[in-house]
């Protein structure tokens, strides 16, 4: 017996049928990324006419609240944490997929220890020409997805930087106004 997580598609976000499959085609390619440092996509179902990604549940703390709870992490364990991220975003690549939403919380931290990258490639508003909505968190996207260019491997690599800046934070970003600081000084005065 295998616990699972569902996940609700919300089909309504979607302007069209055509991005709706291309999502579920995502999803489907998702299940071929295989990391212990990846969450793990088994299937794509419908229950009561709703879509649900089933997926590994994962007991643990996203690495956003670790970061508000303790204020930061020491460098080994950040280290450590750091590697484990990184290796699940390099499988992701690997597979030929691109996350999109790389932040803190959308990895999970086990209670044992395991880092997991969760939620690429599901569960996002498709993007909307009319409204130029994009998807991805403003914070941590990089300047061509902000503008809503192609996205490649390296739009992640610049997230995953800034979450990296994020986790190595020596005053800790136990708030927004903390977090959005860090932010702004990256994009105005980039780390060498």
């Amino acid at each position: 017996r295998v616990e699972v997580a569902l996940k609700t598609i919300h089909t309504h976000l979607f302007s069209d049928e055509q991005e709706l499959e291309l999502l579920r085609r995502e999803v489907l390619a998702a299940r071929q990324v295989v990391s212990p440092n990846v969450c793990r996509i088994f299937d794509l179902v419908e229950v009561d006419g709703h879509e649900l990604v089933s997926m590994e549940y994962v007991d643990g703390a996203t690495l956003s609240d670790l970061l508000r709870e303790t204020g930061g992490v020491e460098i080994q364990r950040a280290s450590d944490i750091a590697s484990q991220f990184l290796a699940g975003l390099d499988a992701v690549h690997r597979a030929g997929l691109v996350h999109r939403d790389v932040k803190p919380e959308n990895v999970m931290v086990t209670r044992a220890g395991r880092v997991l990258l969760m939620d690429f490639g599901i569960a996002k508003e498709a993007a909307d020409p009319s409204t130029g909505s994009v998807p991805g968190t403003p914070g941590y996207m990089a300047p061509e997805q902000a503008r809503g260019e192609a996205v490649d491997a390296r739009t992640d690599v610049y997230a995953a930087g800034v979450v990296l800046a994020e986790l190595t934070s020596g005053g800790g970003l136990a708030d927004a106004a903390s977090r959005k600081d860090l932010w702004r000084r990256l994009r105005e005065d980039p780390p060498r």
